[in-house]
């Protein structure tokens, strides 16, 4: 089961390099908040998961961390004073490395099944369990060789529309290439290329 979401607007960004980084961050407002962004370098490795630690233990209450905006969201709020230690985050260092001008999104979905114990009805929720692009016409620079040369892996801001204006939709996502790209320099390319998303495909607003 799955769902196709295509877009003519696109760009392809490559990993230039990646930096581990340790943060440690005290609550001094109340504490009345769950969400806690702990460093100002988004893009994290979702494949090196970070130790996250409060006051030097690990935390009592559940926690999500978004590996593309770099934040970290707690079932509930922190006391006043605590301690968030965040270890061995691994964020990325990107370079635009071209345009893509058409572009269809492929999302895999599978059904769950949520039904609470003792209920006489089913529950079934639609899972996300992966996605890929397949980008049909793109421009690639100089940058694109170097990145697919070193680590073969892409970012990619993929818009429904685009206007230039504020709040338009847009997903953003990493993942690898197909085995086999030829692509020319300084070109536009119609031979299509699918990108495997790896991790979250996140869906946002441009500022």
């Amino acid at each position: 089961m799955g769902a196709r979401v295509t877009g003519k607007i696109g760009a392809i960004f490559g990993v230039t390099s990646r930096t581990t980084v340790s943060v440690a961050l005290t609550m001094t407002d109340g504490g009345a908040h769950t969400l806690y962004t702990l460093t100002n370098k988004p893009l994290w490795d979702s494949n090196i998961p970070p130790t996250i630690l409060v006051n030097a233990a690990p935390p009592a209450v559940a926690y999500t961390v978004d590996y593309i905006d770099g934040t970290i969201t707690f079932a509930s709020a922190l006391a006043p004073g605590d301690v968030v230690t965040v270890n061995n985050i691994v964020y990325c260092t990107m370079i635009q490395v071209g345009d893509c001008y058409g572009w269809s999104l492929n999302t895999k979905l599978d059904t769950a099944d949520a039904t609470a114990f003792g209920d006489v009805w089913h529950t079934l929720l639609a899972t996300f369990i992966g996605w890929s692009v397949t980008i049909d016409s793109y421009h690639v620079n100089g940058y694109w060789f170097g990145a697919l040369v070193t680590t073969n892996n892409f970012y990619v801001h993929l818009f429904t529309s685009y206007t230039g204006a504020s709040n338009e939709e847009y997903f953003v996502g990493n993942g690898y290439l197909d085995d086999g790209v030829k692509v020319a320099h300084n070109a536009v390319v119609t031979e299509p290329i699918t990108l495997n998303g790896t991790g979250v495909l996140k869906r946002k607003l441009t500022p």
